[in-house]
């Protein structure tokens, strides 16, 4: 097979396998979290604006990947969960940026114990951006793979079928436990 024969069996790979994770998410309807864009805080016209979570949309966490229901990839950022910060102690500097994550969601209409992704960034799933290996998804020869972590060799990836498999099975039948709330 030639270069191009192996990129487009990889992207078409890729393509089945994010279909097939679609399907399933959607028949079993696991719990969704939210998606949203950080608006630091600013001033319009000298009056202080705080930092705010505007609401992108809904999705589902595979690992590294957050899927939305027309199954687009993101990368995951960060994430924080909402609550409702009426008094916040400043503990340390970490505590501090922490409560304004949770209070800025919030402010941002985000249900209360929801979980909010934030600095998300899409995954771009086309034979070209398979080809160059920066994103977390690239094509080695005809298959699909993986890198799960920042850093990771290409000799570390797994296949992209193998990845979402188990990051389904996670989110379809959680661990005993995983779930409960404090």
């Amino acid at each position: 097979m030639t270069r191009e024969q192996d990129d487009l069996a990889a992207f078409s790979e890729i393509r089945a396998v994010v279909s097939w994770v679609l399907t399933q998410l959607t028949t079993f309807e696991p719990p969704m979290e939210q998606l949203g864009d950080y608006v630091p805080a600013s001033t319009f016209l000298g009056f202080p604006r705080r930092a705010k979570l505007l609401h992108l949309g809904d999705v589902w966490r595979l690992g590294i990947f957050l899927m939305n229901k027309e199954g687009m990839l993101f990368r995951a950022g960060d994430n924080t969960r909402v609550v409702e910060t009426s008094h916040i102690q400043h503990v340390s500097t970490y505590r501090t940026e922490r409560y304004e994550l949770m209070d800025a969601a919030f402010r941002g209409g985000f249900p209360v114990g929801s979980v909010v992704n934030f600095n998300a960034s899409p995954v771009l799933v086309d034979v070209d951006s398979l080809a160059r290996p920066s994103g977390p998804l690239f094509s080695r020869g005809p298959h699909a793979f993986v890198r799960w972590r920042t850093g990771a060799s290409d000799d570390d990836a797994v296949s992209v079928a193998d990845y979402m498999t188990e990051r389904l099975e996670l989110l379809l039948n959680p661990p005993e436990g995983a779930t409960d709330k404090f």
